[in-house]
């Protein structure tokens, strides 16, 4: 379903196969180590294994157990089949043929691996904590805290909800910081400073809203890609180019003014013919 501040393609694309995986990502997470093959080595066909192996390292891609365990790129199929010397990748297609199978492999993954559901008290609370503490403490857009969401899920196993859900979070933790935020900046019954400068600043926060869409131009200003742990450096790396552009420009800005100064409006007119030199 459709969310505020997400396009339907970026609402689509969460925890799916937005785009096939660079040859990196498959060394990455779907590469099977000793502890993984143990376990798929319990598996008695070779479609149970190849298809065991492929929710074991979607999860770890997506951060979660799909709906439909065949939707992936077929070169990631063919990367577990060779790593499982099976020679016809295509026997995948017989996992899906009995649905408890799928369920039974989730949760056996699921305890293997550590993974927590997203309904668990203790890891909601941890999250909501992070997430309020984010929205608190960085002048971010929903989009951009929406991914730093989903990274920190991903980040500690806590398989990934419905995007609504996730999505109406970060909204109720944007409002709670911008209540929070008013209260503190403009509610000051001794001094009203912040209260004559909060319409600037807000100004201030758009202007850098805008600046960020400008700098990253493609996708229309934004990290359009599959939630992978490499989201969080690309926006640090947006962050520290808004910061160069944003330091740079203020001290052009102040040499210029040094170099040219601004005149003071309230200094008398000078006479025509007063040109400062003292001559007739």
């Amino acid at each position: 379903m459709p969310v505020e501040f997400l396009s339907d393609e970026q609402a689509e694309a969460y925890g799916t196969f937005a785009e096939e995986p660079t040859r990196p990502e498959l060394e990455r997470f779907f590469f099977l180590d000793d502890v993984d093959r143990d376990l798929i080595a319990l598996r008695r066909t070779e479609h149970h294994r190849l298809g065991f192996a492929l929710q074991m390292c979607t999860v770890r891609y997506v951060g979660l157990f799909p709906e439909d365990q065949l939707a992936v790129p077929w070169s990631v199929v063919e990367h577990l089949a060779a790593q499982l010397d099976v020679e016809d990748p295509s026997v995948v297609k017989r996992y899906t043929e009995r649905r408890q199978t799928l369920y039974d492999h989730a949760w056996e993954i699921r305890d293997a691996y550590g993974y927590h559901p997203y309904e668990d008290a203790g890891w909601g609370r941890w999250f909501r904590t992070f997430l309020h503490g984010r929205a608190w403490t960085h002048a971010e857009g929903p989009k951009a805290l929406f991914d730093h969401a989903v990274g920190w899920l991903r980040r500690h196993r806590v398989l990934l909800q419905g995007v609504s859900v996730l999505a109406r979070q970060v909204s109720e933790a944007r409002k709670v910081a911008e209540k929070r935020l008013h209260a503190t900046m403009v509610v000051d019954p001794v001094d009203d400073t912040y209260r004559r400068q909060m319409n600037r600043q807000l100004t201030v926060q758009e202007s850098r809203h805008k600046l960020a869409r400008d700098v990253c131009h493609g996708k229309r200003g934004t990290i359009h890609q599959a939630y992978r742990d490499g989201m969080e450096d690309q926006l640090g790396a947006l962050g520290l180019v808004l910061n160069a552009i944003v330091r740079w420009t203020t001290k052009y800005i102040a040499v210029a003014v040094a170099l040219h100064p601004l005149r003071d409006p309230d200094a008398p007119e000078l006479d025509e013919d007063d040109d400062g030199g003292g001559q007739d």
